[in-house]
């Protein structure tokens, strides 16, 4: 049985920044409405919450969409292909991705659930790859991405300079051990980096992968 997601309503922590949370593993699903551009980070999980997260920013025209992964594991991925016209942005080691691995963890949480997904889960192919950053102007804002490798390979952080978030992906999360699938040395030089930001930046906000 699918869980129920009709009735989700965001989270607004700053003017046209709003958040999604999944019924599952309390995954932030990030949208940025802007006239500039619609960005969505990670979009997930259930394919009813997908769609009310979709309708939502499918309604608001804008110049561009976009949807940045924060990182290649399967629960940020799946709702991706529900945002029209967006093009994808990831971290360039999203490329060395062990999809067969991906896909096969994907198949087993949705058999658990009785998920059906149509149409079904294809692996992105990222329209928009970098190395260390990424900047997206918009307008009154600049969303500047970093990579920030550890716990995957292609891991990024994400910073609104103008609200002062920062969108961590699978860091910094009050739910969840840290998960080190890549290297340790790379995640506490990752922490390090965390906390340079949030002093460069003046963060107000955290938005983790995964919990509050």
């Amino acid at each position: 049985m699918e869980t129920k997601g009709g009735d989700q309503m965001p989270i607004q922590i700053a003017e046209n920044i709003h958040v999604f949370q999944s019924t599952i593993w309390q995954i932030n699903n990030p949208v940025i409405l802007n006239e500039a551009a619609n960005i969505v980070i990670d979009p997930c999980y259930f394919p009813a919450e997908i769609q009310v997260m979709a309708n939502f920013v499918n309604r608001k025209k804008s110049f561009n969409n976009y949807i940045i992964f924060t990182h290649s594991d399967f629960d940020h991925l799946v709702g991706y292909r529900a945002i029209k016209a967006a093009k994808l942005i990831a971290q360039q080691e999203f490329a060395n991705v062990d999809r067969e691995a991906q896909m096969l963890q994907l198949r087993e949480i949705d058999q658990i659930y009785q998920v059906s997904r149509k149409p079904a889960f294809i692996f992105p192919e990222p329209d928009i790859t970098f190395h260390d950053q990424y900047r997206i102007p918009i307008k009154g804002d600049e969303l500047v991405i970093f990579h920030a490798p550890g716990h995957t390979a292609d891991c990024v952080f994400i910073i609104s300079r103008e609200k002062k978030v920062i969108f961590a992906g699978d860091y910094l999360s009050d739910i969840e051990f840290p998960f080190v699938n890549f290297s340790i040395g790379d995640y506490c030089s990752t922490l390090k980096l965390a906390e340079r930001l949030v002093r460069e930046f003046g963060i107000e906000f955290l938005v983790p992968g995964h919990g509050d």
